[in-house]
């Protein structure tokens, strides 16, 4: 017999309460931990039933995800048009390109209903509302309870995170794509999990991942000082970023010593301020619980694919010294991601570290049709073939993955109704 189908109640199978109320019965006040927040829509699917059992009590109509496609496929369709930049016009923005930011951060940012977690993010801005600012601070994310309480308590409710989050992340993409020879085709390797997924899901660590994607740029052209200060903000919103800050020691070609000995300053400033409360919880909640996300191994082959990619072909990479260094090292630590995921008991905890590795993949892609081909018919040939790659994806993971079912409907909330 088929479970009670509370989707379109907005309700837990397990209970029958709205999912907002399960998940505040279970967790108490937010910051909820990695095992409460499971309890949110799309695990509370899991327990109990088999895949094809949800499937079957899912209704997926294709027309569900016409938004999704009509963006990915307008990304590829500026990818295989666009010609290979030179170094001087990479800061140049397009008109075409300011729309399409504003279109993403809008489809993040006026969502409604729509995302992985939505529901827990509701709990969170709502345990809010009764606090002080001064509690929403002493949380282990404090830029994010910053922004929750002003959320809670200014009115905007649940859609001043959203917008947030979709501003930042067009503003990372913006950073970091219009600084890649083939920007369109970073765009198009960001659309399915980057933007669609993590934006849209993981609302704090996307919003750490755009910040991180500054950061980088930053690393690359700039002080490692102001590398360490982005990557600090990024992780008041999600501590586990404050990883990255060791990054820039090895990125430095030169005076890497005297670099490593300030970096490591740094990043035991970073630990204590950002992970020494986290770091238990997260060993209890991924690693100790064994909790595993289904699709993590593809993810990671993808990011492993990338590196591989570069690593093989790094002499044909057209880099200056710091990128070439920063991103062979990058390159090097996702080779261990599948080893991880085979040792540690939790794909879960590896997943979520991967993540901060994506732009890895935006980096190399774009760069890939000029490292392998001299003429534009083979360049686009290869960015065709990396296209069709993410759209095949996106294909199987919006019809088949575990919990797409909390992106599809997408929904408007200017509109409050679905587009089919």
């Amino acid at each position: 017999m088929n479970p009670p189908d509370y989707r379109n109640e907005g309700r837990s199978w397990l209970t029958g309460r709205p999912f907002a109320a399960e998940v505040v019965a279970r967790a108490g006040l937010w910051p909820l931990s990695p095992a409460p927040l499971a309890a949110t829509a799309g695990q509370s699917l899991r327990r109990g039933h088999s895949p094809a059992d949800r499937r079957a009590c899912i209704r997926r109509p294709t027309d569900n995800m016409a938004l999704y496609w009509i963006l990915l496929f307008l990304c590829g369709l500026f990818a295989l048009v666009e010609h290979s930049r030179p170094p001087a016009l990479r800061n140049m923005i397009d008109a075409p390109w300011i729309l399409m930011m504003v279109v993403v951060a809008c489809m993040i940012g006026l969502r409604w209903e729509t995302g992985g977690d939505w529901f827990a993010y509701v709990a969170m801005v709502d345990s809010l509302s009764w606090t002080n600012l001064e509690y929403a601070l002493s949380r282990p994310d404090p830029g994010f309870g910053l922004l929750t309480y002003f959320a809670a308590n200014g009115g905007g409710g649940m859609t001043t995170v959203t917008m947030f989050s979709g501003i930042a992340m067009a503003v990372g993409l913006t950073v970091f794509c219009r600084n890649q020879p083939r920007p369109w085709l970073a765009l198009t390797a960001a659309f399915p999990y980057m933007i669609v997924v993590l934006g849209m899901g993981y609302i704090r660590q996307g919003i750490a991942l755009s910040f991180i994607m500054i950061g980088l740029i930053v690393l690359q052209r700039s002080s490692v000082l102001r590398y360490v200060m982005v990557i600090a903000v990024g992780a008041a919103f999600h501590s586990s970023a404050a990883l990255f800050v060791p990054i820039a020691a090895l990125a430095q070609a030169r005076n890497r010593l005297w670099t490593m000995v300030w970096v490591g300053i740094s990043a035991g400033a970073a630990f204590f301020l950002f992970l020494r409360e986290q770091a238990d919880t997260f060993i209890t909640n991924y690693v100790e619980a064994e909790y595993n996300s289904t699709g993590a191994l593809v993810r990671v082959l993808m990011t492993v694919l990338a590196a591989g990619a570069f690593l093989l072909f790094r002499p044909r990479f057209q880099l200056d010294e710091r990128e070439r260094t920063l991103w062979t090292w990058l390159s090097v630590i996702a080779l261990a991601f599948p080893v991880l995921l085979v040792v540690l008991p939790s794909s879960t905890a590896v997943d979520r570290i991967a993540l901060y590795w994506l732009p890895l993949q935006l980096f190399v892609f774009s760069r890939l049709p000029d490292a392998l081909a001299p003429d534009i018919k083979t360049q686009r040939l290869i960015t065709l073939a990396i296209f069709i790659a993410y759209a095949v994806t996106f294909y199987v993971w919006i019809n088949f993955a575990d919990n797409a079912f909390g992106w599809v409907p997408y929904k408007f909330k200017p509109l409050m109704e679905t587009f089919y």
